[in-house]
């Protein structure tokens, strides 16, 4: 950071609120921007952080039962979707249900997953 501004900042910081509050004003109307402008500059970075986090969150999906898919199918998806090694697919196939936790926070990820799993005919939540 340049000096000139670290030194401007660190007298801004000895300000009461008052006296920030004037500069704010004065900054405002120099630069002819209104109040209104910087609530809908802030509502709309509010928005996007919102929508940042709510992408952020794992989606999850639990296979409860095989359905009418096959054994096979089943443990090729649990491969697919995860990476497991044929036992551990295998052993999650015998041991229903199971949540399938890997990173899915993706919109369309989850969706094509939980489609293919439903395509197969398993039963999915």
């Amino acid at each position: 950071m340049k000096e000139k501004i670290k030194k401007l900042f660190d007298k801004i910081l000895n300000l009461n609120s008052l006296e920030i509050l004037d500069l704010v004003n004065l900054i405002s109307k120099k630069f002819n921007i209104s109040l209104k402008e910087k609530e809908s500059f802030n509502q709309n970075n509010n928005m996007i952080k919102k929508k940042e986090e709510e992408e952020n969150i794992k989606k999850n999906i639990i296979i409860k039962s095989i359905g009418n898919a096959s054994k096979i199918s089943l443990i090729r998806m649990i491969r697919e979707i995860t990476n497991f090694n044929l036992k551990k697919a295998k052993d999650i196939s015998e041991n229903l249900p199971y949540e399938i936790t890997e990173d899915l926070s993706e919109e369309k990820k989850y969706k094509d997953i939980k489609d293919k799993l439903i395509k197969i005919g398993l039963e999915v939540e």
